[in-house]
């Protein structure tokens, strides 16, 4: 579209420029190459003075009506393309089912909420298994056999893998009722080779060492080499169980760092467009006071793509997820540690550090499925 909008405000000034040498801008498309180069020889002495030497006027003049009608339609038909395949939808729909599988992965592996076996966190899908088996074994007209299964639904409902099983069968309903059904899901070539043995890098915070008056000096140098002195590393298969201590290792540190990352670059990029744009609105009004309002539609053009940009890359809501998810995770570190030992064991408080944790990485990937367990 910017490109368009260019083209457009070249062809306006090059047929200023050929009426300023005496030529009819009508006549000029239509040259043929003898009256195309007298036309060239008669805005010899203008381009020697203007010190357009290099730019052929009369050429650009003759294709420019080809270009401005060319390129809204290519404008056009992308847009119709990306309606029609809607990209950003199968996109966002996909990020959605993976981060939801990596969170019921995570929850399944540390036997927390519906996955801990017992009855209460077991409630939801026994119910619903409860309500279908019950429904069955009343059209069977057998008392005896309706208390069987409701045993046999307890039970079923309380065994992990199930429950993981039942879970990815909803996911699956999920992506077959969206536009993924529209495409083809391809298996990677290195699926059956993939590794899932991870190596993380570990270590607690400076003050917790003996060595925590390092942190008055600010010496950062003292503070890395105390900090590589005391790390350790956890070697994870991707299918053992995990405690409470494993998850915040494997999983909430590296989410933890992961933020802190990505909102300085966030920041930066959303600071680097805003001023890009505020600039060009500046160079707008500058056009506009030294009488070079031709000039003015690529400006703003220009702005305007800057300002599509942020609005496609999405940079500050981006940057407020990130941020959100940044406090939230030592909002809840901080309530973590906060427990005492025996307090940390207590298998409501890992549901409750394994659940909220998965709901803000959700949140803050933008495809938020499940809500918290705890207010």
């Amino acid at each position: 579209t910017f490109v368009s909008v260019l083209f457009g405000t070249l062809t306006s000034i090059v047929a200023e420029i050929i009426l300023d040498a005496d030529l009819d801008p009508t006549i000029t498309r239509t040259l043929n190459a003898s009256a195309a180069a007298d036309a060239e020889a008669l805005m010899g002495p203008w381009k020697e003075t203007t010190g357009f030497a290099w730019f052929d006027v009369i050429g650009f003049h003759t294709h420019s009506g080809n270009i401005n009608l060319a390129l809204p339609l290519c404008t056009s038909l992308l847009l119709a393309l990306n309606a029609r395949w809607s990209p950003t939808t199968k996109y966002t729909t996909l990020k959605e089912a993976y981060t939801y599988v990596e969170g019921e992965i995570f929850k399944c592996r540390t036997r927390t909420g519906e996955y801990s076996g017992s009855a209460s966190g077991a409630a939801t899908l026994a119910s619903e298994a409860q309500e279908a088996e019950e429904k069955e074994a009343g059209a069977g007209g057998g008392g005896g056999k309706k208390k069987k299964k409701k045993s046999s639904a307890n039970k079923r409902a309380g065994n992990p893998r199930q429950v993981f099983a039942k879970k990815m069968e909803g996911m699956w309903n999920d992506l077959a009722s969206s536009e993924v059904r529209q495409e083809s899901l391809k298996k990677p070539s290195s699926y059956d080779l993939i590794s899932l043995n991870r190596q993380y890098e570990c270590a607690d915070h400076p003050s917790l060492y003996e060595e925590g008056k390092v942190l008055v000096s600010n010496n950062k140098e003292l503070i890395r080499e105390t900090i590589k002195r005391y790390q350790w590393r956890i070697d994870d298969d991707g299918l053992r169980a995990l405690s409470a201590g494993d998850y915040i290792d494997i999983r909430v540190s590296p989410f933890k760092k992961t933020y802190e990352t990505k909102a300085p670059l966030l920041r930066r990029n959303l600071t680097c467009l805003t001023v890009i744009i505020f600039m060009l609105t500046s160079v707008c009004t500058g056009l506009g006071a030294f009488y070079q309002a031709q000039w003015i539609p690529v400006t703003m053009g220009l702005s305007a793509a800057f300002g599509a940009l942020m609005a496609y890359t999405q940079v500050e809501v981006r940057l407020l997820r990130v941020n959100a998810a940044s406090v939230s995770v030592s909002r809840l570190m901080t309530w973590w540690w906060g427990l005492s030992v025996i307090e940390q064991r207590i298998p409501s408080n890992k549901s409750f550090l394994v659940g909220t944790m998965e709901t803000i990485i959700q949140a803050e990937a933008g495809t938020i499925r499940v809500a918290s367990q705890k207010e």
